[in-house]
Parts: structure tokens; C-alpha cells; sequence
């Protein structure tokens, strides 16, 4: 049982930090493209 919820815990914080960073990323592509440019 304990470790079934680990699992599940590690599995939702996965899924949230791919969110966040899915949320991030075309941000960072959008800062390194303008430092780019200029």
C-alpha cells in the first residue's frame, strides 16, 4: 500500500513538472531567440 502511493505521488509530480516545464520551454525558446537576434 505505501508503495503504491509512492508510485502514484511520483507519477503526479512527474506529470506536473512536465506541465511546468512544457509551460516554460517555448519561454525560454522565445528569450534565447531575441538574445539571439540582437
Amino acid at each position: 500500500m505505501c508503495r503504491g502511493v509512492v508510485y502514484f505521488i511520483s507519477i503526479a509530480n512527474f506529470q506536473a513538472f512536465l506541465q511546468v516545464r512544457s509551460l516554460f520551454l517555448p519561454l525560454h525558446l522565445d528569450l534565447s531567440i531575441h538574445k539571439f537576434r540582437k
